[in-house]
């Protein structure tokens, strides 16, 4: 009878220790089945993302700007007003300064060495103004010299230059000159750019006026003939005005009819007719 009880009780384990050994076996499956699909899944998600990271950038805009640290991080730019707590936040370094199509503002800032490496000094009719200024890039020069003709030949405008290329320490002087005038950094930056942030470092901007302006730079230059031959003209030529009336919340300026930035005859056309600024043709705005 005891043995019995044994050969019962032996059986009743074998059975237990079976039914055990089944129950691991399938939990292990299901584990390595659930990890083998979440490895799946993730490939499939990075592939996913991959091909929309690749769509991005064959549907971006020519010319973006980019930025030149080695890590790809935002380059942040120094503090190089003095006397002052301004820093530049969260600002890039652009890496392609020889392009006509590039943008600089506030968020896309010139390296403070950088010079064009084809600047000549302007033909045009100029305002009594420092040597400094009267340089362009030969490309944008000859532009300017058709636009300032055609300007005589088609309404007898008389066009004069009044401030081409400035280096960046030339645009610090001015800038915190415009700093004690306007009391205030945030108030010169509404009409005045920061160094590395000016277009005229790029040698591809001049500011216009008339002598019916008394060769000044203000908004009352869209009011005079030659300001609105220039508003309409000036995208044949390859012109832009860069700070437009009614994009202050954008170019984060106010309105300069004088200001000319050059781009080329293609994408001047293409802004001009869209009524785009650079930051909205980039994505920026």
């Amino acid at each position: 009878m005891a043995r019995r009880k044994k050969i019962r009780a032996k059986k009743r384990f074998f059975v237990f220790c079976l039914i055990l050994f089944i129950v691991v076996i399938l939990c292990v499956a299901g584990i390595a089945k659930l990890l083998s699909g979440g490895e799946s899944e993730n490939t499939g998600n990075q592939e996913h993302n991959s091909a929309i990271d690749q769509q991005t950038q064959e549907n971006a805009p020519p010319e973006i700007p980019v930025v030149t640290s080695e890590d790809g991080t935002p380059a942040l730019s120094a503090a190089v007003i003095p006397g002052t707590e301004y820093l530049y936040e969260s600002a890039r370094i652009i890496a392609n300064p020889e392009s006509y199509t590039c943008i600089v503002n506030r968020s896309y800032n010139l390296p403070s060495d950088y010079v064009p490496s084809d600047l000549v000094k302007v033909s045009v009719p100029f305002a009594p103004r420092m040597e400094e200024v009267k340089y362009m890039r030969e490309d944008a020069s000859k532009a300017l010299t058709q636009m300032f003709d055609a300007a005589m030949e088609e309404g007898g405008y008389a066009l004069y230059g009044a401030s081409g290329y400035r280096s960046f320490k030339l645009q610090q002087s001015l800038f915190n000159t415009n700093v004690g005038r306007k009391g205030s950094i945030e108030q010169a930056n509404l009409v005045s750019a920061l160094p590395g942030q000016s277009e005229h470092q790029l040698g591809l901007a001049m500011d216009i006026t008339s002598e019916s302006m008394g060769y000044s730079l203000t908004e009352d230059f869209y009011n005079t003939p030659e300001g609105k031959w220039v508003t309409d003209n000036c995208y044949r030529f390859g012109f832009i005005i860069r700070y437009p009336a009614d994009k202050t919340d954008i170019t984060g300026y106010l309105y300069e009819p004088w200001h000319c930035r050059y781009v080329g005859t293609e994408l001047a056309k293409q802004l001009y007719e869209s009524g785009q600024t650079l930051e909205e043709y980039y994505g920026l705005a």
